[in-house]
């Protein structure tokens, strides 16, 4: 038996079939070259590399900033609190996996939220593009880093759109402050 990569390759292994050339020599090159090219290979690998980035908050109306421990955060602790961000969508954006708002909870407890997005590519109306989600009951643990999937209110987003972010704090239920960190991006 014949064992490539730790793969146990069964099957009649004659030169025949393995020279394709029939110069006598069965080269890798000749074998990798048979099952696919590198240019499809790096295709392949691209599309199933997830890729992820962290989006600071950049402005707020209502949340304060602060710090708890080394962590710079925004503190939402009232109903209509809002914080916000803006980003580029990456060149190499195929498909959305996953937007999290990452934060620490005060109390544990459960929080009401809004997020409401607009998009627009360049030459487009900044408001080519909007999307919203809401959810009520989002629970958290005191002191614990949650992350909360806003995921939802990305529907339609394309590579190299310009992204609006306002995530807003509609009630807070046994927890005193929601943290906000940034926003976590994964995509593929």
């Amino acid at each position: 038996m014949i064992y490539i990569n730790g793969v146990a390759i069964v099957g009649d292994m004659t030169k025949a079939v393995y020279d394709p050339d029939l110069d006598g020599l069965i080269a890798l090159a000749q074998l990798v070259a048979a099952v696919c090219s590198e240019t499809e290979a790096l295709a392949i690998a691209k599309s199933v590399v997830t890729k992820e980035f962290f989006i600071p908050i950049q402005s707020d109306q209502g949340s304060d900033l602060g710090l708890d421990l080394t962590y710079v955060v925004w503190l939402m602790n009232l109903s209509g609190d809002d914080v916000y961000a803006n980003f580029k969508i990456p060149h190499d954006f195929t498909t959305l996996t996953s937007v999290k708002v990452v934060g620490i909870w005060e109390g544990t407890g459960t929080i009401d939220w809004t997020c409401v997005t607009t998009f627009a590519g360049v030459g487009e109306l900044k408001n080519a593009n909007t999307d919203s989600h809401t959810v009520d009951g989002e629970p958290g643990t005191t002191l614990e880093m949650e992350e909360v999937d806003i995921s939802e209110a990305f529907s339609g987003i394309a590579a190299d759109d310009w992204i609006g972010v306002q995530f807003t704090l509609d009630a807070l239920t046994g927890t005193s402050v929601f943290k906000v960190c940034g926003i976590v991006f994964k995509y593929v």
